[in-house]
């Protein structure tokens, strides 16, 4: 357990240390060169150091229309959910709308139900 607290405290030192940031205190130096784990930690953070480096001189090509496309997608979402929002505050109320026109249904149906019982018990 003990192992573990301390490797958890190396690995923010390993971090800054791979990004150039930082320099290894002795005592963080001494820990990795016996630490399995945290050997192969410091590997991984020199790799991703390398491969951010190769990306460095990459140039990304960016369409003139971005901007644009992204503002007219947020206000697409926006809109949904403003729409959406508005449906979901007004859901008890359509179906209470609802259950009341099915309710004049079903009266309206009893009352010729019984119109027609009276007519044929007379």
């Amino acid at each position: 357990m003990r192992d573990l607290v301390r490797c958890e405290r190396v690995a923010d030192d390993l971090a800054a240390a791979a990004g150039g940031t930082a320099v290894l205190a002795p005592s963080v130096r001494a820990h990795v060169e016996h630490c399995l784990r945290c050997q192969a930690e410091a590997a991984q953070y020199r790799k991703l150091g390398r491969a951010l480096r190769a990306m460095a001189d990459d140039t990304a090509v960016v369409p003139v229309s971005l901007v644009d496309d992204v503002l007219v997608a947020l206000d697409d979402d926006a809109e949904r959910a403003r729409v959406m929002g508005h449906v979901r505050d007004h859901r008890a109320a359509y179906l209470g709308g609802l259950a009341a026109g099915v309710a004049g249904v079903a009266s309206v149906a009893g009352a010729i139900v019984l119109a027609r019982a009276r007519r044929t018990a007379a």
